[in-house]
């Protein structure tokens, strides 16, 4: 056991010291109350032996510092016994007020002497395998609270991971959508656009026809006058029956409309071909997006034609390296959003772009609603929308952002209440250069 001796008088010191050591204790000897605290913070003893009345500090104030500084470090509980010669009432009192455990004379009997060493060696095995529980446990927590932030960590990675794998598989969903799109709307130009060709033909030749007939009914009308009088009645009552003249406008008239139809229907198909890059999705290419967005506007037709003005303010673009599908995609929903931001009144679309260094930039301007900070902080995250319940699963605009990030770009957006929302993509020209 490690004993900690403090004493003023030397001679006394070293006689109990020795009477200590016969034991088999460890002692350590200081001669006032001050050197005292200094053994005992760095001789950490098992038991304390302190004499009352010192030079420089007395023993009660020497065990009230020692008592706080186990306090203050969180160190155990070590036993002091007060020493003295003189074992007065109020001696004892002030000893255990002071911090003390007990007081004993200096003077003890050896037999009595050697009982209060064994059990303060009993205490001290016991405040030993305190103290090593206590680190025991203040390892187990540590390490506890290590495997916990090791946890925590792991479970922000794997939200992290699983938002990323959502995303991705959103965008393939997407992908193997356009790509679907991309061979039905193969099928579908083929099969309109041979019929449409031989339609567009077969108007042609009868329009033709007609205006033979025509010319035919003219160089007869020409003879009739020539005609007997009974034979003259006849023509004329047919004349009366049939309105030549309306014949020939409404041949005309119908023979230009149906060739306008017929064009428009080609035209859908052609953008149709357009918007989803037949046979080529996933694949990144040089594409032109001034006529990405013009196939889709034409796709979008009277959605948007109906309630908006479509202005365009094309710059010089080079070709971008890209897929192509995927950004015609990102078109259509800020198309689409810009159309649900007008009420009744009818609104303005203005399409933009420009070059920058490396890099091109569109943007989607409208002068709609506009939206609150709240939603507009909000505007990219999933399943977040303002369309009424079953009109919309707030994923247009995610799925862009995620689109456009995977192509190395930025899209950002711009908007307050009664203003209007302006968005704009930022592209590399070229992938290397996407950093």
């Amino acid at each position: 056991m490690k004993i900690l001796l403090v004493d003023d008088s030397r001679s006394a010191a070293v006689v109990f010291a020795e009477r200590l050591r016969a034991f088999g204790n460890e002692v350590a000897v200081a001669h006032d109350g001050r050197e005292g605290i200094e053994q005992f913070q760095r001789f950490a003893p098992d038991l304390v032996l302190m004499d009352i009345e010192m030079p420089v500090m007395d023993g009660f104030e020497a065990t009230r510092q020692i008592r706080a500084f186990e306090a203050a470090k969180q160190w155990a509980w070590t036993p002091i016994l007060f020493l003295t010669s003189v074992g007065t009432d109020d001696n004892v009192i002030a000893a255990i007020e002071a911090g003390g455990d007990e007081l004993i004379a200096k003077n003890v009997p050896e037999r009595v002497l050697r009982a209060k060493m064994m059990a303060m060696t009993r205490i001290a095995t016991l405040r030993h395998e305190v103290i090593k529980a206590n680190r025991q446990l203040a390892e187990d927590v540590r390490l506890r609270e290590l495997a916990e932030a090791e946890l925590a960590c792991r479970c922000d990675e794997l939200s992290e991971v699983n938002t990323k794998l959502a995303r991705v598989q959103g965008q393939l969903i997407q992908s193997e959508k356009m790509a679907s799109i991309g061979q039905l709307a193969a099928g579908v130009a083929h099969q309109v656009n041979t019929p449409m060709a031989f339609v567009h033909a077969t108007i042609g030749t009868l329009l033709q026809d007609v205006q033979q007939l025509l010319d035919l009914v003219g160089a007869y009308e020409e003879v009739t006058a020539d005609l007997p009088p009974e034979r003259l009645a006849r023509v004329a009552a047919c004349r009366r029956d049939v309105d030549v003249a309306r014949l020939a406008a409404d041949a005309e008239r119908l023979g230009r409309e149906s060739r306008e139809n017929i064009e428009r229907v080609r035209k859908i198909a052609h953008s149709l071909r357009e918007f989803a890059q037949t046979g080529a999705s996933g694949r990144w290419r040089l594409a032109d997006l001034h006529r990405g967005i013009d196939a889709t506007l034409e796709l979008l037709g009277s959605e948007v034609s109906d309630k908006a003005d479509v202005i365009k303010q094309y710059g010089e673009l080079p070709e971008v390296e890209c897929l192509p599908e995927q950004l015609n995609q990102v078109f259509m929903a800020l198309l689409v959003n810009a159309e649900h931001a007008f009420g009744k009144a009818r609104g303005q679309i203005t399409l933009r772009s420009g070059v920058g260094k490396d890099s091109v930039w569109v943007e989607f301007a409208d002068n709609g609603c506009g939206m609150p900070d709240d939603v507009r902080r909000r505007i990219f995250d999933p399943f977040f929308t303002t369309l009424p319940a079953g009109k919309g699963l707030g994923l247009g605009l995610s799925l862009s952002y995620g689109i456009i990030r995977s192509h190395g770009g930025t899209l950002g957006v711009d908007s307050a209440v009664g203003r209007g929302s302006r968005f704009r993509i930022t592209l590399p020209v070229r992938q290397g250069a996407a950093g």
